[in-house]
């Protein structure tokens, strides 16, 4: 099974943490990129959050500065991502530990039936 992890702008620094996590829960990082998001590629991920009152922030946020984007493959791959983000100010996980507020959480991850659409924002079918 595979994931997708995007680093928000601001926490690229908890990449090599995000990293060591992954080898510990036995995931494999497949593909990873750099990049500054479009409004295009945002409304895409965030897909969910078209009509909510915050999306323009997210949207503000996110073309801020640079993310990085990351797929990893392994068993169980989206459960152990989830466990290693954690959830924002619950003191558990990369999220619990160094999230600001609701839109500056350190990190987005795919649930598996996202994952074809959200991997394209960042990666061909040949990359994955």
């Amino acid at each position: 099974m595979k994931n997708l992890v995007v680093i928000k702008p601001g926490y690229l620094w908890v990449l090599e943490e995000l990293l060591g996590l992954a080898k510990e829960h036995q995931l494999t990082l497949i593909a990873s990129k750099e990049m500054t998001l479009t409004t295009d590629q945002i409304r895409i991920l965030y897909r969910d959050q078209l009509e909510k009152s915050h999306y323009p922030q997210i949207v503000e946020y996110l073309i801020s500065g640079s993310v990085i984007a990351l797929v990893f493959v392994g068993e169980n791959a989206e459960s152990k991502i989830k466990q290693i983000k954690g959830k924002t100010w619950s003191g558990i996980g990369i999220r619990g530990k160094y999230a600001t507020d609701y839109i500056r959480n350190v990190m987005h991850s795919s649930d598996a039936l996202d994952f074809d659409i959200e991997s394209a924002v960042f990666f061909s079918q040949d990359e994955l």
